[in-house]
């Protein structure tokens, strides 16, 4: 009940049970409906969901089924076709599995190997070292090992077995896969008698060998050249090539290893000179060669060296006597021609192309006909000396001399013998001598004789004496070629004939010379000739005439010259100044073999000091006392070398001493030497 607003009523309201239970009952149905929809569709949803995981489950199967089968087909097809033997075992090493090379190789059908034991294949001597490799293998639980195993014919093989022991569902099996190492077996065989004959060719061999690592480093020296260079193997381990190489080559060595290195050249050959343990010097012909590995890279240095000191004294005394030869050819009064057997042109001196007027390009061609048809028209018999030619080529043995008459009025007297080697005639060898002058005076003579109506007897004696005067030093001259050229000289003897006859010559002369210069000195006969000379343009004539012999010898030549041209007159003897700087100039080249050489002079207060700087075989601390005496040469092996009177420097010593100077030396072995001396610095004459 409700009262009703702004009046005196009041609402009374009766509710209907079944009314509201109608209503109730529609809700209710609706959500039950619902419900069960709801149901459903869960259920479907799981059912969908269930169907899915089953799906996926049989398709994760198959799938597994099928990688499965494909494994087992890709084992299957190696097994069949792997190049290797493969073997499968049970714990008892009996054969359960083989694949077809494994048929092959042991010469076994599959019933007849599978299920035998493993040592059916095992050769006998080996089944006790099988044992120990089992043993290993059962330890931990792979092997690698090299074992021979045998085929149903008996013959045996080595093989190389890679065995692993593994477990298949809690059961022990033995896997093995086996090569056949038959060629690398006999590779290593073949290696190992390759590698020994090369130890037995590098120990025995006669030649010096030596094997580097690729750092050059000492590695191995056979007995030849540890017994050529004085050392043991032990010395020279570890050490390169530069311990007893001279250091001439060095550069050199070092720039064509490189070469060898970057494959440039195939090999690197030389000559050079090695220093023995004893500080002596060898020569040895070096070949360096490469030992690369597989991948190109060096490994070794292989060297052989040979000592060829022998050969290269040899040659040296060769040189020396080709250059006696030539000189012999060049300084005689004779023209002289030497063709062998078939008329071909040996050698010849300059002044056989000068007596008969012989062009350069003719004797060029070296043979001996060209050179006659160019002659023939100078002659007054040509038909009788080529019948001459013919006959003494037709008579190897002959021994001739004539008279020979041109169309100019010479005369020439042709000598011929034959060249001779182990006695056996190799040659021929003319010699022309013009004895126009001579025919001349004899003609003469002659002539004197008839109008001055002297005896027959008095004209007789006094031709033998003119005749005698004038053969005799022809006769010594052909008597010493013919001696030096008879079978039974020796090559020492005939050394030593020609030896003696230039060398001694020549040294006495330079002797006298000395002895004749020191003597002025010494009588006090010699005085100065003063004049107002340049310095710089002195020192620079001496450096042009020296440049020569700079190139010649490969040597640096420095000249030094501090003053301006016009602040360097001076006041002095020029000539004694020159004759003292080039003494002193030609020692530093003579005993310099490289390097350079300098010379010019510094101002000391009132003197002008002058130097001569060198880089050669220096000089001694004991000897420096001495080196201005008379006749003095420093007593060492490089000095004797060179020939010199001992009176050069004191020579020097006089003259500086003469215009009120003094000299000097300081030196080191084997870094240089340095002359000085001074003389007064006059710019006037007082």
């Amino acid at each position: 009940m409700k009262k009703v607003p702004e009046s005196p009523w009041f609402l009374l309201a009766k509710t209907d049970k079944d009314e509201i239970y109608e209503g109730l009952k529609v809700q209710l149905r609706d959500v039950i409906i619902i419900i069960m929809l709801l149901i459903i569709i869960t259920l479907f949803l799981c059912g969908g969901l269930w169907w899915q995981q089953r799906i996926r489950f049989y398709r994760d199967k198959l799938k597994r089924e099928l990688e499965r089968q494909a494994l087992t087909k890709h084992y299957d097809y190696i097994l069949k076709f792997a190049n290797d033997l493969i073997l499968l075992m049970d714990s008892d090493f009996k054969i359960i599995e083989a694949n077809d090379k494994a048929l092959d190789a042991y010469k076994y059908d599959r019933k007849e190997l599978i299920g035998n034991n493993i040592s059916i294949i095992l050769a006998d001597s080996f089944k006790n070292k099988f044992s120990e490799n089992i043993k290993i293998l059962n330890e931990i639980g792979f092997a690698i090992f090299d074992i021979v195993h045998k085929r149903r014919d008996g013959t045996e093989f080595p093989v190389e077995v890679s065995a692993r022991k593994v477990d298949i569902e809690g059961v022990t099996y033995y896997q093995s896969i086996m090569r056949d190492i038959t060629e690398r077996k006999n590779s290593e065989e073949i290696l190992l008698e390759s590698e020994e004959k090369f130890r037995k060719v590098f120990e025995d061999s006669p030649i010096g060998m030596l094997l580097t690592g690729k750092d050059m480093g000492i590695l191995r020296a056979n007995s030849s050249f540890c017994k050529m260079l004085g050392y043991s193997e032990s010395e020279l381990y570890g050490s390169t090539f530069r311990r007893f190489t001279h250091p001439d080559y060095i550069p050199g060595d070092e720039l064509e290893l490189l070469k060898l290195v970057a494959m440039d050249i195939p090999v690197y050959h030389t000559e050079k000179r090695y220093f023995k343990n004893d500080g002596s010097i060898i020569w040895g012909s070096t070949t360096v060669s490469l030992i690369r590995n597989n991948s190109g890279e060096v490994h070794f240095f292989l060297a052989m060296v040979e000592d060829i000191t022998s050969r290269k004294i040899a040659e040296a005394e060769l040189e020396k006597s080709f250059s006696l030869q030539n000189a012999t050819l060049e300084s005689t009064a004779d023209g002289i021609l030497v063709v062998d057997t078939n008329g071909k042109i040996i050698q010849h001196n300059q002044k056989f192309a000068e007596m008969w007027k012989i062009p350069e390009e003719v004797l060029k061609l070296m043979k001996d006909e060209a050179a006659l048809q160019f002659v023939l028209d100078q002659l007054k018999c040509p038909d009788d000396f080529i019948g001459k030619v013919k006959f003494l080529y037709s008579d190897p043995e002959a021994i001739t001399s004539d008279l020979l008459e041109f169309n100019d009025g010479r005369f020439f007297e042709r000598y011929s013998q034959p060249q001779k080697i182990g006695g056996r005639s190799v040659g021929r060898v003319w010699s022309f001598r013009d004895i126009t002058a001579r025919k001349k005076a004899e003609n003469e003579l002659i002539a004197a004789k008839e109008k001055a109506e002297e005896s027959d007897s008095l004209k007789t004696a006094f031709l033998h004496n003119v005749s005698h005067e004038i053969r005799t030093p022809m006769n010594a001259i052909l008597g010493f070629s013919v001696l030096m050229n008879e079978p039974g000289v020796s090559e020492a003897e005939r050394h030593q004939y020609t030896d003696i006859i230039f060398q001694s010559g020549n040294h006495l002369l330079s002797i006298i010379n000395d002895i004749v210069d020191l003597a002025g000195i010494e009588s006090g006969q010699v005085r100065l000739n003063k004049n107002r000379i340049n310095l710089n343009t002195v020192l620079r004539t001496l450096y042009d005439q020296f440049s020569y012999q700079k190139t010649l010898n490969n040597i640096i030549l420095n000249l030094e010259t501090p003053l301006a041209l016009k602040n360097a007159e001076i006041i002095t003897d020029s000539t004694k100044l020159v004759q003292i700087l080039s003494n002193l100039i030609n020692n530093a080249f003579k005993f310099t073999v490289k390097g350079k050489i300098s010379f010019g002079y510094d101002m000391k207060d009132a003197f002008v000091e002058f130097f001569v700087r060198d880089t050669g075989i220096g000089i001694p601390a004991q000897h420096l006392s001495r080196i201005f005496d008379r006749f003095y040469q420093v007593d060492n092996t490089k000095s004797r070398q060179y020939s010199g009177t001992g009176l050069g420097l004191s020579i020097c010593k006089a003259y500086v001493e003469l215009q009120g100077g003094k000299i000097w030396v300081s030196s080191k072995p084997n870094e240089g030497t340095e002359f000085r001396f001074s003389i007064p610095y006059k710019k006037d004459d007082l």
